[in-house]
Order: C-alpha cells, then structure tokens, then sequence
C-alpha cells in the first residue's frame, strides 16, 4: 500500500541504551533524551557512559503506539539545561509502520512484528517528484465520452520497469524496478502513484542505509536536474516470499525549498531506460559529481557565477584534465597553457558536439545561427570567466558564455549516460 508520510513533527518514546531506559522527545530534527532516574546527572556523563553507541550514530527506541524507530544521528547539540537531557540533531528517523503478517499456520492477518528491526531487503522511494520522473499512464476519454486508464487495473499493482540488476555502490548490485498504484486523487491528468524499487538479494542492515541513501538521491538528483530533492522512503522485508513494507523514513534536510519539478521539466526515465544500468555504474564514479546542480528553487534556469565555478570543475574532473595535462610533452608556453586545456576538454567534448549542433537552440540574434557550435574557443572563453571570477573578482557572463555553459552541462549528462552519439538522440538536457 502506499502510504503518505506518517512521522510527526512531534513524538516521544523510550530509548533503551545497555538496559537503562531513557526517556526521549523529538521535535523536527532534535532529539532530546533526559535521563529521569537512571544515575546518570550531566550530558557529559552520558556522553562518556555512551560514547561506543553515540559514535556508530543509531539510536534504537520504541514509541507510546509500540512502533519501533532508529534515529541516525547527525551530531550533539549544547544542552540547554544539561543536568536534564541531552540533545542531539538527527539526519534522520526510520520509524515502524502499521503492518500484517501472515502466520505459517493460518491465512488470517495478525498483528505479528518483525523479530529484526534492523534490515531490509528492498529500499523503494515514491512522491510527487518520482512520480515526474517516471512512467505514467494518463486519463483519456473515449469516443464514448467515458473516462479511460491505459491498459491498467485501477485495483491492482503494476509493473512499469522490470526488474534491472545495476551496480548502486561499488560491488553492490541490486534490482531496479518501477511499480505503479491507481492514485486516489488526480491531478493534472496523472493516475498512478509510482514508486522505484531497490531490491537486494541479500539482506541490508540499518547500518548501510546512509551510504545507499547518498546513492540512491544522487540519481534523484540526476534525474531531477537538481540537488533539493525529497522523497518518500520505505523500507520492505521478506515474509513467506512476499515484500512486506515495515518501516518509514524521514530525512531532515536543510533546503530553503523542495524541487517541485512537473515531468516536462526533469529527465524521463522511460527515455533512458536502456541505459539505467550504465547511469548507475557512472554515478559511482567520484568523477562524475553533480555539485553543480542547482539548490534551489529559484536557481532553475539562472547561471550564476558559482554555476560557472561548480560546472568548470566538474567538467575537468570529468574529462581528466588534469591527468592528460600532466601527460603532455614538451609543455606549452604559459601563455598557451588556457588554450590547450580548452583543447583537451574539447577533444572529450567531440563525442557529441554534434548533438549539441543539432538539439541546442541559441538566442543570438535574427541573423544568426539557430544552434549552438561549441568550440575550444568557446571552452576557452568559458574556463576564463572562471579564472577571472576566481582570481580577479571580475568576469561577466552573457549569451556566449549562457550557451556554453548549456552545451557542457548537456554533454556531462550525455557521458553519465553513455548515450551513443552515431544514434539519433533525441533527448535534450
């Protein structure tokens, strides 16, 4: 079932920590836990009495409902009143749903737990953005007049990608899949609520969650074309060979604003599925980073100077500037130095400077050509932009600059995908 988000901005519970119980309160990203009568006076008592569990950064817990809950641990805060609590800021919360199992000796549903509260088998994430991001079916209406879904039960749930094996962290693999579930209230044409499934054939601890979030969200962010993405994250276990969702989790994060992207303005998955497995094999690389993806809101569609800055340096560590400059022999005079490195970056750029010539309009003027040539001239004047912003505190951006900038983000994207440039490509980042 698809569920809306149900960790409260404000609950409390207990914490048991080497059979001691300690009361705690939590209050959007700040746990509090006071020590009521259990020996111990100060924070930095607890502190010291709790130190091994405090630096593997998971709490374990239970609440007045008898859900369980994990809190991931971000850092201490100052007490303000330190004889009573201790304060914590958390990362995030996984908390115990409502669920049923059903027992080996009858079909009836019970309210049976989990014995470990401390793995899963598949990690799926839904919401609003995801559901941009991947395949929906769309209302439509017949000769008769009568509304109709696509080849697709309203009751039931369906399966838009297929299982895919990909490498999600390095010599980790697992199954990509989409599902998809009628939506009870539609919106904008939009029927299905759906939701991308990371399945493993081995059971994952609570401790792994963090570095697959980290992986997980950067292909949100790929796909989103942005950094402030959120999303709705369960986790499901195996149960007489069925996925059971069990657990909930809530990632507090600092954005000023949620990517709110409608799917005309994110990256669609079903036209790059071909090359999911490729997608996720290159974003593990550490040269492939997406620092330079906007923030906010408000950043979408605006090249700032920073943008500048982040995507030069992405784009060097992409194509290995540095590597192939430190190969070159005999080294050129400094005042050659900028142009041959425009020149290596544009020999990586060749691949696909002919889909950048096909699919980029620019705004020049009248007479002008309608699509954009990227050149290691126009690379040059790019990376001294950077240089002068950098170094000089000047530097000025203006349509040449704005179009170089679009042609290298592209082509960047390009290359995580490994779309093959003798095809017709018919995306255009």
């Amino acid at each position: 079932m698809f569920r809306i988000e149900n960790i409260p901005t404000n609950f409390n519970g207990y914490i048991a920590l080497n059979n001691e119980n300690y009361f705690f309160n939590v209050y959007n990203d700040i746990l509090r836990i006071f020590y009521n009568q259990t020996g111990v006076n100060t924070a930095r008592d607890f502190r010291d009495k709790y130190r091994c569990i405090l630096e593997k950064g998971l709490i374990y817990g239970e609440c007045p409902d008898n859900r369980r809950v994990i809190f991931l641990l971000d850092g201490e805060n100052y007490s303000s009143y330190p004889e009573k609590y201790s304060e914590f800021r958390l990362k995030g919360c996984i908390k115990e749903i409502y669920y049923y199992l059903e027992t080996d000796s009858t079909p009836l549903l019970t309210d049976k737990k989990f014995d470990n509260f401390n793995i899963f088998n598949t990690l799926s994430i839904s919401g609003s953005l995801i559901n941009s991001i991947c395949p929906q079916n769309i209302v439509y209406f017949n000769y008769n007049g009568e509304m109709q879904i696509d080849n697709f039960s309203a009751f039931e749930e369906t399966q838009c990608i297929s299982p895919i094996n990909i490498e999600l962290l390095s010599h980790l693999f697992c199954e990509f899949s989409v599902s998809a579930k009628h939506k009870q209230d539609v919106i904008n044409g939009v029927v299905l609520d759906t939701k991308i499934n990371f399945s493993f054939g081995c059971p994952q601890t609570i401790e792994m969650f963090q570095t697959l979030y980290v992986a997980i969200k950067k292909f949100v962010d790929f796909m989103a074309k942005a950094r402030n993405t959120d999303f709705i994250i369960t986790l499901a276990q195996l149960y007489n060979g069925k996925s059971v969702e069990f657990a909930e989790v809530k990632i507090f994060n600092k954005y000023n604003n949620i990517c709110n992207k409608e799917f005309r303005d994110v990256l669609y998955l079903d036209a790059i599925k071909e090359n999911i497995p490729t997608l996720f094999k290159n974003l593990c690389d550490k040269k492939y980073p997406l620092f330079f993806l906007p923030i906010d809101n408000n950043d979408y569609g605006k090249v700032r100077f920073t943008d500048i800055q982040n995507l030069n340096t992405a784009i060097e560590l992409a194509s290995e500037l540095d590597e192939k400059y430190s190969k070159l022999k005999p080294k050129p005079q400094r005042q050659d130095i900028a142009k041959k490195k425009a020149e290596i970056i544009f020999e990586w750029c060749k691949k696909y400077v002919d889909i950048i010539h096909k699919t980029q309009p620019q705004h020049k003027g009248l007479f002008e050509p309608f699509y954009y040539n990227l050149t290691a001239e126009n690379i040059e004047a790019f990376r001294k932009v950077r240089n002068d912003i950098t170094h000089r505190a000047t530097g000025q951006i203006d349509l040449d600059i704005f179009n170089c900038f679009i042609a290298l983000r592209s082509i960047f994207y390009y290359y995580v995908l490994d779309l093959d440039a003798q095809t017709k490509i018919r995306i255009r980042i």
